[in-house]
């Protein structure tokens, strides 16, 4: 049996948000699927220590259907990250409606 999951574009969606690879070594991609009946919006990908110290930010532009964003594992200084477990939250914003998700990955070397 196949199963379909279909949403109105009358509300703002963020669904099937994953990290792949993860854990990772080098870099990483976080995928999702965006609905809006606003078209366009405003995504930010914020990665986090475990302590809450924000480390990373990458902002882009989330088209309706699915969308990729790829992250280097690398700090705001440029700096690769060391092995462990961090917190990610993507957050998807339309101009008049915002969403989130807060998931974990982990980079091993």
């Amino acid at each position: 049996e196949v199963y379909f999951t279909t949403t109105s574009a009358s509300e703002l969606t963020l669904a099937q948000v994953v990290n792949y690879p993860n854990p990772f070594e080098n870099d990483t991609q976080f995928t999702f699927q965006y609905q809006s009946p606003n078209g366009l919006g405003e995504i930010s990908v914020k990665i986090y220590t475990v302590t809450g110290r924000l480390i990373q930010e990458i902002q882009d532009v989330a088209r309706p259907g699915f969308n990729k964003i790829y992250w280097d594992g690398r700090d705001r200084d440029g700096d690769q990250l060391a092995n462990g477990v961090y917190l990610y939250k993507i957050t998807v914003n339309d101009g008049q409606n915002s969403i989130e998700k807060i998931d974990k990955l982990a980079i091993v070397r």
